[in-house]
């Protein structure tokens, strides 16, 4: 595993610092986490972290208050935000190494991108670690990796469909939609989990698919395609909620809401209200926050010295309906 040797006077101070920040990720409500000026043990400068933001998005936004949670006063945190933009990753990889951090935290655009972020990383000896998606398969490349595991989630929507659709009984075609998010990361797993578990129903068909790039407005547009190019349709999946909110619109002024059902993921506050009153049929309980604390935490744990027995932390996540929307977990705070 490629890792910095942590600096001793961190180590003593991590600890005590790691172990004061657990309230914070067991029901605090103080989830954007100390921002006093408290230094290390010895006078010291504090440890620096960089991290790289794939996109301004509340998910992303989320991610980054729940690292700054679970870093608290244990590191100093240098930020920037790629706005889904691959060359802006790349840059933003090459100015924040070059800032020789102790730590890098990467919530990647683009899989490639961040693989060449990763690699500088480990020629460079910083400990890398991953936020959100697990694209580096060997996991010696890796401090660590705090995930959601995409193609699984993706599979229990499609999953969750695939049973609607045969409890609904009758074999006609059952024609469904796919708005992504941006291609090349998060989206694609997500999707190629929905169309595997979707299988299930022989007679569902994908008849449309086209990225939005986790853009509202631009998933309303794409949606006015979907609809003109499939006025039939029954069901559509949309990457996330903020887009899905843009495509309820352009159905709702289609008059198509009663017809076309959303599917979606998330579990905001927002898109679990949209279940509850049945604007969506369906979302998650992916959990940003809790991304980023965690992730937060593991940082603080490595520079103090501890090596993680599993370097990876796959996050669970359910389908959210109507049945079990008080059960979701908190999307931008402490639970």
């Amino acid at each position: 595993m490629v890792v910095h040797t942590p600096r001793r006077r961190w180590a003593l101070t991590l600890a005590v610092v790691t172990a004061a920040s657990v309230a914070i990720g067991c029901g605090s409500s103080s989830d954007d986490g100390g921002s006093g000026s408290a230094t290390a043990a010895g006078g010291g400068d504090k440890p620096t972290v960089g991290f790289i933001n794939g996109s301004s998005v509340e998910f992303n936004m989320c991610v980054s208050r729940g690292l700054k949670a679970g870093l608290g006063d244990g590191a100093e945190l240098n930020e920037v935000n790629s706005r889904d933009d691959v060359g802006a990753e790349v840059s933003n990889g090459e100015d924040l190494l070059a800032r020789n951090p102790d730590a890098l935290v990467l919530q990647t655009v683009n899989v490639q991108s961040g693989a060449q972020i990763v690699a500088k990383a480990n020629t460079e000896k910083v400990p890398v670690f991953l936020s959100s998606v697990d694209f580096v398969r060997d996991p010696s490349k890796v401090a660590g990796a705090v995930v959601f595991d995409n193609g699984a989630t993706g599979a229990k929507i499609g999953g969750f469909l695939a049973e609607q659709i045969s409890a609904a009984g009758g074999s006609d075609e059952v024609k469904v939609a796919i708005v992504a998010g941006a291609p090349g990361a998060a989206s694609d797993f997500l999707v190629r989990g929905f169309k595997g578990a979707l299988a299930a129903a022989p007679n569902a068909k994908v008849v449309f698919e086209q990225p939005a790039m986790w853009n509202r407005g631009k998933a309303a547009s794409v949606a006015e395609n979907m609809i003109q190019a499939q006025p039939d349709l029954d069901y559509v999946l949309v990457s996330n909620e903020d887009m899905a909110f843009g495509v309820l619109k352009s159905l709702q002024a289609a008059g198509k809401d009663g017809q076309v059902k959303i599917v979606t993921n998330g579990g905001t506050e927002l898109g679990l209200r949209a279940v509850e009153e049945g604007e969506f049929l369906s979302t998650t309980d992916a959990s940003p926050f809790q991304i980023g604390f965690r992730t937060g935490r593991a940082v603080l744990a490595d520079l103090g010295g501890e090596r993680a027995a599993e370097p990876v932390q796959t996050l669970p996540v359910q389908v959210i309906t109507r049945d079990n929307a008080a059960d979701a977990a908190a999307y931008c705070a402490a639970s």
